[in-house]
């Protein structure tokens, strides 16, 4: 509100959708709700996993719709079909079946909170091994404490810093395996091991052996 008064600009709401009508692996289907910008839609289609994502389309609709009310031409099945084509790198990120393996770029406690949400709905009741590497200015602490319920294994890595084109001080960042073992010593003791990985393509394939 604060942002927009300065800015002289229209602040706009989206009602957002309370849940999906179905959902699986390749997708969700779901409503988005009318607002004071356009009609309500029914069977909106995505390819992005995740309930959040949801929230996401709809703020997209939302911006269609405000565009459309400015002279924009927008059609519907336009909206529909540049719904159901977004793509999303790296963000719940299915990448096989067999065995299941899903790539997430989380790297904050709000992430990692609609991780572990999306993890749940999409595999209740399984346990997960995750090859985890995170920055030492992040608070992985906290972070790897919230997905412990789930885990089976965390095997840890040195995230790569592209330092052609990083800041000075990028390398002080990186958290080493060694480092995020010996913060996760409590994890050890309650059944979650945590195993040092150098190499990030050698986790992942000792990962999809064990399956």
């Amino acid at each position: 509100v604060k942002t927009c008064k300065q800015k002289e600009a229209q602040l706009h709401f989206a009602v957002l959708p309370k849940q999906a009508e179905g959902f699986d692996l390749s997708g969700q289907r779901f409503c988005v709700p009318a607002s004071e910008n356009g009609v309500k839609l029914q069977d909106v289609e995505i390819s992005l996993l995740g309930h959040y994502q949801i929230n996401n389309a709809t703020m997209a609709v939302e911006a269609a719709r405000i565009l459309q009310t400015k002279g924009y031409r927008i059609s519907e099945t336009a909206i529909r079909k540049g719904l159901k084509a977004t793509a999303w790198i790296g963000r719940f990120e299915l990448m096989q079946k067999e065995p299941m393996v899903v790539i997430d770029g989380s790297h904050n406690e709000d992430g990692v909170a609609m991780l572990k949400e999306s993890l749940i709905r999409y595999f209740p009741e399984k346990k997960i091994t995750f090859v985890t590497g995170v920055l030492a200015d992040k608070d992985y602490d906290r972070m790897m404490k919230m997905l412990l319920p789930l885990a089976k294994e965390f095997l840890t890595i040195t995230p790569g810093v592209r330092f052609a084109d990083g800041e000075v001080g990028d390398q002080v960042r990186v958290t080493t395996p060694a480092k995020a073992r010996e913060i996760g010593s409590d994890y050890i003791v309650v059944g979650r091991p945590i195993t040092q990985a150098d190499d990030p393509v050698a986790a992942y394939r000792r990962c999809v052996k064990e399956f």
